[in-house]
This record gives structure tokens, sequence and C-alpha cells, in this order.
């Protein structure tokens, strides 16, 4: 019985030892650039926007939506002209345009949180920008590329629904 107790323990210690060399041995055996991403990364990098959101022109919107009333059938329009055109570069999760759009559009004049979301969403996969010039297919003006594909807007619009852009912009 000692005997076999002996040989499982000598057993385990050689797994281990094997197992914790193998995890230890030198970088250039495990070569993590072919994972994909080349690494880990808490936090996912965007590119910056290509769209200069700072420099829009926001007298529509500021001047059909406006406070205390926010009324929809004056709004949405007003938003969907700010935006539409703008889709393919709002709608690309490699960048950051949406929440820099977002952001200018929140300090130009202040929203209620969640107010295009809850509003504006005419379709099951956010808004429909059919009839909106689109600056990445400027020959046609409905395609369906003009719509917002992958409800991504929809989701950023909710989310921003739980967030005060009040106490992160000043």
């Amino acid at each position: 019985m000692y005997c076999c107790t002996a040989t499982r323990f000598l057993q385990l210690a050689l797994l281990f030892f094997v197992t914790t060399s193998v995890v230890s041995a030198d970088d250039d055996l495990i070569d993590f650039s072919s994972c994909g991403n080349g690494g880990r990364h808490l936090l996912q990098e965007k590119k910056p926007c290509s769209v200069n959101f700072e420099m829009m022109n926001y007298t529509n919107i500021l001047t059909q939506c406006k406070a205390p009333r926010y009324s929809r059938e004056k709004c949405c329009p007003a938003f969907k002209q700010l935006i539409c055109p703008y889709s393919d570069e709002i709608n690309d999760l490699t960048t950051n345009c949406a929440s820099t759009m977002y952001s200018y559009l929140n300090a130009k004049g202040p929203y209620p949180a969640g107010f295009f979301a809850n509003s504006c969403t005419d379709i099951k996969e956010g808004m429909d920008c059919t009839g909106y010039q689109n600056t990445s297919d400027q020959t046609s003006a409905a395609s369906p590329l003009s719509t917002f594909p992958h409800g991504f807007f929809l989701g950023f619009m909710l989310f921003h629904t739980y967030v005060d852009y009040d106490l992160l912009i000043k």
C-alpha cells in the first residue's frame, strides 16, 4: 500500500514538474502573435473617427428639438438629417464615431438620456435612414447600406439611456 502511494506521489510530482517547466519555458517557444489579435487587451482600442463631428452644423436639430417639449415629430427627422449621412461611420465598431457624435450632440444641446433611442427607433435594427444621403455611397440615396444594419446604433443609444453624460462631459 505504501509503495503504491509513493509511486502515485512520484507520478504526480513528475507531472507537476513537466507541466510547470513547459509553462515557464522561454517565450520564443510560444508565438502569441499567431493568436489573431497579437496579445491581450483589457480595453478594445478604437481608431479615431474620420468624421469631424465637432465642426458639424447642429443648427437644424437645435432649432427643431428644444426643451422642455421634445417632440418626436420634430426631433427625429432633424436627428436623422444630422446622423444618417454618416451611418456607415457611426456603425463601424472599430472607431469611436458613435461615442464622439453623441458627445458633441449632447454638449451642443443637452438632451435627456436615451431620448433618441426611445423616440426615433422605427425598425427592429434601430433607425431607418432610407432617403438620407450616405457619405460612403453618394450615388444611391436609398441604398440598403444607408440603414443601420447591425442594430449597433440602437444598442449604443440604449446604453446612453442608463449613462448620464452630464456627469462625464463638462
